[in-house]
């Protein structure tokens, strides 16, 4: 078998840069399950706070805030009961689902291949 020539090029200190944050990013599991993984972690850190009896006091009204068990049944239901209002009253998510469809739809069509030929 005949030898393989490799270039060593030499690489600039942003490109190693940006090829570390690269890999990282690779091994990172996918946006949706990173939000449930950060979900079951406030939760079990409310049933851990709320536990030690934890509270502090609000700035600006001096009322004092206890923490709260999310994992109680009634906190629960609550939860649940309201995450389509939430979700529907977080006005910046309409702007991102609609931008996402759009990116996601130009991606499927091959018109970001296109535009991305294009501008090179």
């Amino acid at each position: 078998m005949g030898k393989v020539k490799t270039e060593n090029k030499k690489v600039g200190l942003l490109d190693r840069v940006l090829n570390s944050v690269e890999r990282v990013g690779n091994k990172l599991p996918d946006p949706v399950t990173i939000f449930f993984i950060l979900c079951g972690v406030i939760f079990v850190l409310s049933a851990i706070i709320s536990s030690q009896d934890v509270s502090a006091i609000h700035p600006s009204t001096g009322e004092k805030i206890i923490a709260i068990n999310l994992l109680t049944k009634e906190q629960l239901k609550i939860f649940l009961g309201s995450i389509v209002s939430n979700f529907q009253s977080f006005a910046p998510l309409g702007l991102v689902l609609v931008t996402m469809l759009g990116a996601g739809i130009a991606e499927k069509t091959g018109l970001m291949e296109v535009l991305m030929k294009q501008s090179s």
